[in-house]
């Protein structure tokens, strides 16, 4: 008994100076920290308020800052943290905390380039500096004592892999830990980005490491507009998780500084809204389930120049499965509202070179991060990719070309998308429709796989569009404003083994340019007014096949210039040789249509000449606003010669004849005179006895031309050419075509002079006023040696 009385004196004394501790301590520890904070962390710590019971395990911090390195703000701080551990657990070699709380924290972080505003934090633990200060809170003689109760606490292990303590380790116990009305900025110096989340809240019921889910939420409100929800289910034992994340009208504004390093943007707006469902594994990242909706409202974007460049109303996708690690790629439905863009060609770019920034590369964007640049794996897993539904709709495409003389713009209106079953591997439908002004439409379809082009099925339509919309084109190309015009396209196309087949159906109704403007100089000078009409029908409809083949693989192989070359080369070929198109087309003999040639001596017109002329008034009635022009050439050189040696037959033939007169001269007369051969020899003795001396060694023509009168062959020259023009137009006229449907001419005398090919007419078909301009006469003959 004697020994109760030290015994309680002892155990009285231990309790006094535990009760002591517990009211002197904390203000003792409290003042140390703050006044050492720059000793152990290299920065200033304020606290208000600390207090700890160590009878019931509770704890508290109050007011507690940390600054920034440079005191010039706050890092981190926080209202209140307490803590509160049931102390009599440590006998039964657990650690349970049955509550943490931490209210209103507030943290700052910034960033400039890879520098954070914490890395001097980060390094602490690789610093052995700062740890003397804390060995110098305990004294001498505790710092160097290892043995007694201050020593720290060896052995604790937390149990990840089982639920039941080992003998030398201690299990942890951790519930109640929730955050509340938190606040959290970042600051990207660089790319001035700052991101608020205000109001954050974090709540665990409680961390289990025996097998038993760990429970995480986490909830937050952004300071540019959204919240996000977050709810972890972790399994410590077993590594695995289920995640759900619910983020509601989420403002992407603040990720435009980002997508500067690759896109030069102005702006980008839009509220995202997931609903994901994520469950995977931490020790196979990549291995995880992604299900659950993403959507997209209220998108835009827009260049520097503020146009905008896309823009939806919502864009919505439904994941059945994704899976990074199988390559999986599921997806119940894509559906893009409302979808809004445009493309703009112009001579010193487009729309899309003013949108990539080149002069941010992906190297130099990882090397500002330190992120390396890890090698791609040389085998790649084939993803399956698949979407069971997927739809554009009521979205608009316009095309702007400000690479010709006029700008073009062109509307792709009300445009739909339709795709069932849609694989990368598999055969695809995939339907294409949209509305044109005025009523137009256009469908396209498309049959086959994406990643194997080689059997595939195409097929456009392209109903009721207005030509007139493409008035630049027309003016670029050819000089000619559209006036009207409906077009209709079909197009169907069959690759098999990489070899194409396509059937081109044009059909263009009433289709009427203006007349053609002299400036710009257009790039084809064709008269294109003249042979639209020519290759219209009686119902005023162009119709053409124009069948395409080819091997889609070939360098050489472009749709688009076969066809547009097929029908520049037609309308070129109406145009340079009207006629002879036009005869084709009535299934009127071509044949040597390209003028009409005559003797110098003709008055009238043979069997033969009258055959082409009959045919050109079949032209003319067929095509009644067309008019003919017939311009005649006369070889003036040639004509006085046959004329002059006329003359000279006919006085000789009177020498022989001395009985009859110029005046008693019968046709028959005058055919014996034709049939006269100038190599006769007493005719060329009659020449050389009636030619001056000075011209007896001169050749047969000139000294028959010395002969003639110069004045009469003159005379007699332009006499013929009247006539020849007057049978001509009595002709047309009795074959009942209008005199405003043709004209004829005779070349004007300073052209005549310099003309040296045969005597003839030439023929062409015009519109009035859209002649090719030549500066001298071309014969057909010469345009057909020229390679027109």
């Amino acid at each position: 008994m004697k020994i109760l009385k030290p015994l309680t004196i002892t155990l009285s004394a231990i309790l006094v100076l535990l009760i002591i501790l517990t009211f002197v301590t904390p203000p003792i520890a409290k003042n140390y920290i703050v006044k050492h904070s720059k000793e152990f962390i290299g920065r200033q710590i304020q606290i208000q308020g600390l207090y700890l019971n160590i009878f019931t395990g509770y704890a508290r911090i109050t007011g507690f800052e940390i600054w920034e390195k440079d005191e010039q703000g706050t890092f981190v701080s926080f209202d209140t943290l307490s803590v509160d551990m049931s102390i009599h657990r440590l006998l039964a070699n657990e650690i349970r905390i049955n509550r943490i709380h931490l209210v209103n924290p507030r943290l700052k972080i910034w960033q400039q380039g890879s520098v954070f505003n914490f890395d001097d934090l980060m390094a602490l633990g690789t610093d052995n500096s700062m740890s003397q200060p804390t060995d110098s809170l305990l004294s001498p003689e505790a710092s160097t004592n290892t043995t007694g109760p201050t020593a720290p606490v060896e052995g604790i292990i937390i149990d990840t892999t089982s639920s039941v303590s080992s003998a030398e380790g201690m299990t942890i116990a951790l519930y109640d830990i929730s955050i509340q009305e938190g606040q959290i900025q970042y600051q990207d110096l660089i790319r001035n980005s700052i991101w608020g989340m205000d109001n954050f809240s974090l709540q665990i019921p409680g961390v289990y490491f025996n097998g038993k889910n760990t429970d995480v939420g986490i909830g937050l409100n952004f300071n540019d507009g959204g919240h996000l929800q977050t709810q972890i289910q972790y399994n410590l034992e077993a590594n695995t998780y289920l995640l759900d994340i619910d983020l509601s009208n989420f403002s992407i504004a603040p990720v435009k500084p980002y997508l500067t390093d690759f896109l030069k943007i102005n702006d980008i707006n839009g509220l995202l809204t997931t609903h994901l469902n994520i469950e995977g594994n931490t020790r196979h990242v990549t291995d995880l389930n992604i299900r659950g909706s993403v959507n997209l409202r209220q998108l835009s974007l827009t260049d520097l120049s503020n146009k905008p460049v896309l823009a939806t109303d919502s864009l919505s996708i439904e994941m059945t499965s994704i899976n990074p690690e199988k390559a999986v790629f599921h997806f119940n439905r894509i559906a893009i509202d409302g979808l809004r863009s445009s493309f703009e060609m112009r001579p010193e770019g487009n729309t899309i070179t003013d949108l990539l920034n080149t002069e941010t590369t992906d190297s130099s964007y990882c090397e500002e991060q330190n992120i390396p640049q890890t090698a791609s794996s040389e085998t790649t897993k084939q993803p399956h990719f698949k979407i069971d539904t997927f739809r554009i709709n009521r979205s608009l495409f316009v095309f702007e070309d400000k690479t010709l003389h006029s700008p073009f713009t062109f509307n792709l209106e009300n445009i739909n998308l339709k795709a069932d079953g849609f694989s990368l591997d598999q055969q695809n439908k995939v339907k294409i429709t949209s509305s044109l002004k005025n009523g137009g439409k256009i469908s396209f379809v498309y049959e086959g796989k994406t990643d194997d082009i080689s059997n595939t099925n195409l097929v456009l339509n392209i109903k009721n569009l207005d030509l007139k919309t493409f008035t630049p084109y027309s003016l670029q190309y050819f000089g000619y404003p559209l006036k009207k015009g409906i077009l209709s396209f079909n197009s169907v196309n069959a690759i098999q083994n990489n070899i194409l087949d396509g059937r081109n159906n044009l059909n263009i109704a009433k289709c009427e340019v203006d007349n053609k403007q002299k400036k710009p100089e257009p790039e084809y000078n064709i008269p294109l007014k003249t042979a639209l009409y020519l290759i219209k029908d009686k119902d005023e409809q162009i119709k053409t096949n124009l069948p395409v083949k080819g091997n889609i693989n070939s360098p050489e192989f472009s749709y688009k210039k076969i066809i547009f070359k097929t029908l520049t080369n037609l309308l070129v070929k109406v145009a340079v040789s009207p006629i002879q198109f036009l005869a084709g087309s009535l299934g009127l003999s071509s044949d040597k249509l390209e003028n009409l040639p005559f003797e110098a001596t003709q008055n009238d017109f043979t069997p033969e000449q009258l055959t082409k002329i009959n045919l050109l008034a079949e032209m003319l009635k067929a095509k009644p606003e067309m008019t003919l022009v017939m311009e005649q050439y006369v070889n003036l050189r040639q004509s006085k010669a046959t004329l002059s040696q006329f003359y000279v037959k006919r006085n000789f033939y009177l020498r022989q004849h001395p009985e009859k007169t110029k005046e008693t001269l019968q046709p028959i007369d005058y055919t014996k005179i034709f049939e006269m051969d100038t190599k006769d020899l007493s005719f060329l003795t009659y020449v050389r006895e009636q030619v001056n001396e000075e011209l007896k060694n001169a050749s047969l023509e000139d000294q028959i031309l010395s002969l003639a009168d110069a004045e009469q062959l003159e005379q007699l020259t332009g006499l013929l050419s009247q006539k020849r023009n007057q049978t001509l137009t009595e002709y047309l006229l009795r074959q009942g075509i209008s005199d405003q449907n043709f004209r004829i001419t005779t070349a004007p005398k300073e052209k005549l002079t310099q003309y040296t090919g045969k005597n003839l007419y030439t023929l062409k078909l015009i519109f009035e006023g859209d002649e090719p301009a030549t500066d001298s006469p071309v014969t057909a003959e010469q345009t057909k040696n020229q390679g027109i």
